[in-house]
C-alpha cells in the first residue's frame, strides 16, 4: 500500500509539472542548436524547469519553445541578417530569425534565432549580459508560469 501511495504521488507530481520543451528541426544548423542550448541554460537558471531538446513537441509540456525552421507562423521576408521574429502565445513561443551556415561564432555567419533568443530572455525573464563569463550574467528567478501573449521583431 505504501509503494501505490508513493507511485500515485509522485505521478501527480510529474502530471502537476510536466516541463518544458525546446523543438528544433530534423536538421538543425548550428545557429538554432546554439540557441536551443542558450535558451534550454538561461531557462533552468530563471525557472528551474528543465527544456528538453527535442525534434517534435509532445503536447505535454507546459512551455513549448519552437526554434528557427521549427518555428510556425513566423514571415522571415523582409528581415534582414540577424533579424529575428518572436512571439509568445498560449503555452507556446515561436523564435525564428534569419539564419546562415557557418560558424555560429564567426561574423559573417547570420544568427537572427539566436539574437531572437536573447531577446526574448530579456524581455520576458529579465535576463542580462553585463559583461562575458558567468558573474556577468544576471538571471532573475521566474516562475515562468505566465507570459503575456506578444509579438515583436528583432533588428
Amino acid at each position: 500500500m505504501k509503494k501505490l501511495f508513493v507511485l500515485t504521488v509522485t505521478a501527480a507530481m510529474l502530471l502537476a509539472h510536466a516541463g518544458d520543451e525546446i523543438v528544433l528541426p530534423i536538421d538543425a544548423n548550428g545557429v538554432e542548436r546554439t540557441a536551443a542550448q542558450e535558451l534550454a541554460e538561461h531557462w533552468k537558471k530563471a525557472t528551474g524547469s528543465e527544456a528538453a531538446v527535442s525534434t517534435n513537441a509532445t503536447g505535454k509540456a507546459r512551455w513549448t519553445f519552437r526554434l528557427g525552421r521549427a518555428a510556425r507562423q513566423i514571415e522571415l521576408n523582409g528581415l534582414d541578417k540577424n533579424d529575428a521574429t518572436i512571439r509568445v502565445g498560449d503555452g507556446i513561443v515561436d523564435i525564428a530569425g534569419v539564419d546562415g551556415s557557418g560558424r555560429i561564432m564567426k561574423a559573417s555567419t547570420p544568427a537572427g534565432t539566436l539574437f531572437g533568443v536573447y531577446s526574448f530572455l530579456e524581455r520576458k525573464l529579465g535576463v542580462r549580459w553585463l559583461w562575458p563569463g558567468e558573474l556577468g550574467t544576471v538571471c532573475p528567478k521566474s516562475s515562468g508560469a505566465s507570459m503575456s501573449e506578444e509579438t515583436w521583431t528583432v533588428r
